[in-house]
């Protein structure tokens, strides 16, 4: 069993933020290791993604105080060699970004959007904490070397229209993880373009596998992914919490 610092979290949320991971053949260690870690770390929370068929993991941390807070579901998308023809997509095109000035961009999109996050729903902090969140992660994915930050943008207009942001596993293999399309755009048409010119970008890099996730409340996004880009339910996981108070 590893307790890790979520970095990102805990700046965002200006508190220590953990996550237990590594836990399946130890994971009745936490009860004789939380009273020393909670005094040495003073944790606000400490949080824990459990397979959801496995139940006895789940039942030891409800008994031991965890509370759920989020319902996960991981897919798969095999991909083929067929790229969508350009003319279909015509104006617009994909690039990565690699600016400050077209990152600004990325975020002002997101700060008119919605986002299913679970924190967007989490009472246990302000609303506005979602966003906050979501701009550092996007942050991350422009500077950190494994991760990219794709811009979906009219050629002739050259605004951006969307975004996703992703990390490569290795060299044919990604994770997705963020994505927007701009307020007041047709929703279902700029959303399959866009589906279109992230496949055609991952095929051009020679990406076979795409994994992505979805908080099981946001049904109209698996809806899409499931229906309309053949992506297979993978596994689903279930986030307990546990909250503390300090004196």
């Amino acid at each position: 069993m590893e307790i890790k610092k979520l970095e990102i979290d805990s700046s965002v949320l200006n508190e220590e933020i953990f996550e237990i991971v590594d836990f399946q053949n130890s994971y009745k260690d936490f009860a004789n290791r939380e009273s020393k870690f909670i005094n040495n770390k003073r944790p606000d929370y400490i949080q824990i993604s459990i397979n959801s068929i496995d139940i006895n993991i789940i039942h030891y941390f409800e008994n031991i105080g965890f509370r759920f807070i989020e319902f996960k579901i991981f897919r798969r998308l095999k991909l083929g060699d067929t790229i969508i023809s350009s003319s279909y997509l015509y104006p617009f095109e994909s690039k990565i970004i690699s600016n400050k000035k077209d990152i600004n961009k990325v975020i002002a999109i997101c700060q008119n959007a919605m986002f299913d996050d679970r924190f967007s729903q989490d009472t246990h902090y302000p609303h506005e904490i979602s966003l906050k969140r979501i701009i550092a992660f996007i942050n991350k994915s422009f500077s950190k070397k494994d991760e990219f930050l794709l811009a979906y943008f009219n050629a002739t207009t050259q605004e951006i229209i969307g975004f996703q942001t992703g990390r490569f596993f290795n060299i044919n293999h990604v994770i997705l993880y963020i994505n927007s399309i701009i307020l007041g755009l047709d929703s279902a048409k700029y959303r399959e373009i866009c589906d279109y010119l992230l496949l055609n970008w991952l095929k051009e890099n020679k990406i076979q596998i795409i994994d992505a996730y979805s908080t099981g409340s946001n049904l109209s996004e698996l809806n899409i992914t499931i229906k309309n880009q053949g992506f297979e339910i993978n596994s689903a996981n279930v986030i307990l919490r546990k909250l503390y108070e300090h004196n």
